[in-house]
């Protein structure tokens, strides 16, 4: 069990590093036609990447300590976390655009 977490939590850090690279990309682009809904992207995605790159460090962190119990329900509010964070981005983007 702690080589599988050991897994899912550099899985969780190098997904996390990757929404925070692409937080970055989208706040460099500037000449993008669709600037203001644009603007929504860049802080969903460096809020996604935090969150997941504290959750695979926490993982690692306590992966002797950890139940299956545990683990399912950390991902199911991790999951739940990433559903509401999409909701709202895709209201904000929509409001946005309508503008």
């Amino acid at each position: 069990m702690e080589t599988k977490l050991l897994i899912f939590g550099i899985l969780f850090i190098v997904v996390g590093i990757l929404f925070i690279t692409v937080s970055v990309i989208l706040r460099v682009r500037e000449g993008n036609p669709h600037k203001k809904v644009m603007g929504v992207f860049p802080s969903a995605f460096l809020i996604m990447g935090c969150i997941t790159v504290t959750l695979g460090g926490l993982t690692i962190v306590f992966r002797n300590e950890l139940t299956k119990k545990v683990a399912a329900v950390g991902a199911i509010v991790y999951l739940i976390m990433l559903i509401i964070m999409q909701v709202i981005l895709v209201t904000q983007a929509k409001t946005d655009s309508s503008k």
